[in-house]
């Protein structure tokens, strides 16, 4: 039997994160645009919401995978088949965590555009 479970764990872990980074990524890019729209076409930076929408999406990956290499480098040794789903499904529940706290906070940002916005337009 193999005493260190560690590289198989590696490889399921990677492309399940992977996998949810790219999609959840390609979606906010994608089904986020409309609301950076309005948001920014309040300001008068209607032309300003393609390339920031763009350079969210990249450094939203580049912190995703950053923190995937890092949580695979802080794994104790799993040496049994339970260790290693209870390392995987943690793993996999941080990153998922974090995604989520990433798109709330950016959802917070454009809604108080949004709302400051609207406010200031009010008599």
């Amino acid at each position: 039997m193999i005493n260190n479970l560690n590289e198989i764990s590696y490889a399921i872990y990677l492309p399940i994160t992977l996998f949810i980074t790219v999609w959840v990524g390609k979606e906010l890019h994608k089904k986020g645009r409309p609301l950076m729209q309005s948001a920014f076409e309040k300001y008068g930076f209607e032309n300003w919401v393609s390339p920031i929408n763009n350079s969210l999406l990249a450094g939203y990956y580049l912190l995703n995978i950053g923190n995937l290499l890092i949580f695979i480098n802080t794994w104790e040794t799993t040496e049994s088949l339970e260790e290693m789903i209870n390392a995987i499904a943690q793993n996999v529940g941080v990153i998922i965590t974090l995604l989520g706290v990433i798109h709330i906070f950016n959802l917070t940002v454009l809604i108080i555009m949004n709302f400051k916005t609207n406010t200031n337009n009010n008599p």
